[in-house]
């Protein structure tokens, strides 16, 4: 069996962190489209020839920049569960309930910041949307959160918080609830400054089916 871990080479994967770092930086100051395999290139310091040794083309650096954010969303969300009204003050407690909450408010903040910084996010949002990677990692992105959200649940089960008789089911249906919050299409056509504020009341509205009565 080979094992994957010796397989990577640590060299190559600086420059390409160093490359995506260049590139999600000119996608932010240009935009996708206007942004060229070139310009890239001359950003990094290097040939696009040598470029196109680390990555096949401009959409395959798109995915993966995007696929940096989503793992800096997961690391942001994960700190907020766990951080017990750290991040989101208002939001205090150990519960499952508390948890969940920190965790999708947390996750809806950061992309709200980033399409307030950067409102170009919608051309690397439409590049995902027309690549079967990119729609294979959204999907695996959204099973990511389902799952987190279903073991929340079923701690809260076990601790007697909640009575929810099938997690999975429940989890899928809070993801979709709060899709509307955390898409970079939707939130594109909504005032950013009522985001926290109309998903916290979708959140009470979910959480009075969940609490053990």
């Amino acid at each position: 069996m080979i094992d994957l871990a010796q397989e990577i080479d640590p060299k190559r994967e600086e420059i390409r962190f160093q490359i995506l770092g260049h590139a999600e930086g000119l996608f932010r100051h240009y935009g996708f489209g206007k942004t060229s395999v070139n310009d890239i290139a001359r950003a990094a310091g290097m040939s696009s020839g040598n470029l196109y040794r680390f990555f096949r083309n401009k959409q395959a650096i798109g995915v993966a920049v995007v696929a940096k954010h989503f793992e800096r969303e997961v690391e942001v969300m994960a700190a907020a569960a766990a951080a017990d009204g750290q991040a989101i003050p208002e939001e205090t407690g150990p519960g499952a309930e508390a948890r969940i909450r920190r965790m999708l408010r947390g996750g809806v903040a950061n992309l709200v910041d980033a399409m307030r910084d950067d409102p170009k996010i919608l051309e690397l949002a439409e590049l995902i949307c027309e690549d079967q990677k990119g729609i294979e990692m959204v999907n695996a992105y959204w099973d990511r959160h389902r799952a987190a959200i279903a073991e929340h649940l079923r701690r809260g089960n076990a601790e007697a918080e909640f009575s929810v008789p099938d997690v999975d089911r429940a989890a899928g249906a809070m993801i979709n609830a709060v899709k509307v919050f955390w898409t970079p299409f939707t939130l594109a056509r909504r005032n950013l400054e009522t985001v926290d504020h109309d998903l916290t009341a979708v959140l009470d509205l979910i959480f009075l089916g969940a609490r053990r009565r």
